[in-house]
């Protein structure tokens, strides 16, 4: 890296600076930008626990007071209340994790996004994909979430024989076909879109320049950790590098938007199946579906690795980008330190200094932001979770 002083007689003079100097200094710059990823995922976790939080005691007070304006009992209020809080209602709570989704993760990340100068462009990409290109990566995606579905399950298991079991949380299942429509789309829909426009679109696009492997698993494992609970964290983190994948790949979210649903989608079929066929019309049917979707999938997997090569690989780091700092600094444009006549290209580099991904992984975790939201979110796994007796003790 090589940087300059600006003399009284006109004259530039150039000095390098050592090799351990700018490795330090591109070790705090993604350190910084993994920091700025905590925090956004933070503050989207937060928000949409707070907005949800607010629009259940606004709902609260009014259904308490409609109760009692149309000459009910206190006792009757109480009950409507109750109803509510254990979800008896459920297009209260649809409405209540709908509003959260879109706050929480949809306008926070383009708040984000707007604050830290993103080109929305970049960040939020949707380049053109061949439908002989996105059809086999979803179909192979969907068989990869099926099978971590299944690992999901084996580990929630071996939880259990030492038991640690997950909470139950309140059905979201409907009793109609309204009801249901809006399981779809506050489950499916609305985190398909929100998640994946902060994840792989803010989170992902502003780690992207240190590497795609480095912007996928970072991004894949906030996502994950965010879900909060035990059983749910290695799936979603599976789930988040297929999505991640995807998007370096393609150079566009929509294929990690559309897998993203379709999974979604998928559990929620599976839930409303089992209420209203039982759970052993649920084990035959369900079976079956997805040894079909992994059978499909590894052949759509098997075309794409045969038709492109290289197609499951993703660049580590671009040229552009082993020396961020120097790239940013000295690319021969007028900055802040040189003058605005001073617009001839610099020399070339002394140095290019590129990080391992894992010296990138433990700036990743060593910074402020992370920590914290790591802390935040270690504490509500906890919470989610229960210890019982094991059977063997």
């Amino acid at each position: 890296m090589q940087n300059f002083n600006y003399n009284n007689y006109g004259s530039y003079t150039y000095y390098t600076l050592p090799p351990e100097y700018e490795k330090q200094m591109l070790k705090k710059e993604v350190a910084h930008a993994a920091s700025m990823a905590g925090l956004i995922a933070l503050t989207a976790l937060l928000t949409a626990s707070v907005v949800a939080v607010i629009f259940e005691f606004v709902s609260l007070f009014l259904r308490a007071s409609s109760a009692l304006s149309l000459g009910g009992s206190y006792e009757e209020a109480i009950n409507s209340l109750y109803d509510m809080l254990s979800g008896a209602n459920s297009l209260d709570l649809y409405f209540l994790q709908g509003i959260g989704s879109l706050a929480g993760f949809g306008l926070i990340g383009l708040i984000f996004a707007k604050r830290m100068k993103l080109n929305f462009n970049k960040i939020f990409c949707f380049s053109k994909v061949k439908i002989s290109v996105i059809l086999p990566m979803i179909l192979g995606g969907f068989a990869v979430c099926m099978l971590a579905n299944y690992s999901v399950t084996y580990l929630m298991q071996n939880f259990e024989f030492f038991g640690i079991v997950n909470r139950e949380g309140i059905s979201l299942t409907g009793h109609n076909l309204t009801q249901n429509i809006m399981y779809y789309v506050v489950v499916s829909v609305l985190p398909g879109v929100c998640e994946e426009l902060l994840f792989r679109g803010v989170i992902l696009g502003s780690l992207r320049k240190y590497g795609g492997p480095f912007a996928i698993i970072g991004s894949s494992l906030l996502f994950a950790i965010m879900h909060g609970n035990i059983i749910q964290i290695p799936f979603a983190f599976v789930v988040g590098v297929v999505l991640g994948f995807m998007t370096v790949k393609t150079n566009s979210m929509l294929p990690a938007i559309i897998l993203h649903m379709l999974n979604n989608a998928f559990v929620v079929s599976s839930d409303i199946f089992m209420q209203s066929y039982g759970e052993d019309m649920y084990e035959i049917v369900f079976t079956i579906i997805i040894a079909a979707a992994i059978v499909i999938g590894l052949v759509a997997i098997a075309f794409l690795a045969k038709s492109s090569k290289g197609t499951f690989f993703v660049m580590r780091t671009p040229n552009s980008a082993k020396n961020t700092i120097a790239t940013n600094n000295l690319g021969g444009q007028p900055t802040a330190t040189q003058p605005q006549f001073a617009v001839q290209p610099l020399q070339p580099y002394g140095t290019n200094v590129a990080l391992t991904l894992k010296e990138k992984m433990r700036a990743f975790f060593l910074n402020p932001g992370v920590i914290v939201f790591l802390i935040f979110c270690l504490i509500t796994v906890i919470a989610s979770s229960q210890w019982q007796k094991p059977w063997w003790i």
